[in-house]
């Protein structure tokens, strides 16, 4: 039976939830496994001497769900890693080397040569970037942009004009005072 795909999805997101929470407590959990401290008493080996092994101290329950947490993690992310593969792989199969339809279908050799030539459209200084989705409000956003331009134009007309009043009224002052 295969899987529906929001049913994936949410079983995904749940997964990476429980690794993170898993990732963060991993340490915690090997420092009760094994750290010398927190055993209730030391070990000892026949004889009476200290025995320094790592695997002595510590919790052994803790070491034990340690190793188990770690041995299912491991098969686990190498089962999910193989499968990731060959999806991946068919997903970027491409016999003529063109973008197969649908979503994120490039294949690496087009996507190299493609990213190849826009750095060389960067470093000559020819590259211009494409919109390739309407933004929100672009047309409002454009309008407003227009406004402004047009506002700033007739401020800095109306400043040039009392810049010239005011030098014409300063060469009149100066013109009465020398004459």
């Amino acid at each position: 039976m295969t899987v529906r795909v929001d049913s994936l999805r949410n079983t995904l997101a749940a997964t990476i939830g429980l690794l993170e929470a898993v990732g963060q407590e991993a340490e915690d959990l090997h420092v009760l496994a094994y750290d010398r401290k927190t055993a209730a008493e030391e070990a000892h080996v026949a004889g009476g001497s200290r025995d320094y092994a790592l695997d002595t101290h510590g919790d052994p329950r803790a070491r034990e769900a340690f190793r188990d947490l770690g041995d299912q993690a491991v098969k686990a992310c190498q089962i999910l890693g193989a499968s990731a593969e060959r999806a991946n792989r068919l997903l970027r199969a491409s016999d003529d080397g063109e973008r197969l339809a649908g979503k994120r279908t490039t294949a690496a050799v087009v996507l190299a040569d493609a990213i190849a030539a826009q750095a060389r459209r960067i470093a000559d200084g020819t590259f211009v970037p494409v919109r390739r989705l309407p933004q929100p409000d672009q047309g409002k956003a454009w309008s407003t942009l227009v406004k402004s331009k047009e506002h700033l134009d007739d401020e800095n007309r109306r400043l040039r004009n009392e810049n010239d009043r005011l030098r014409a009224e300063v060469e009149r002052l100066r013109r009465r005072r020398a004459g």
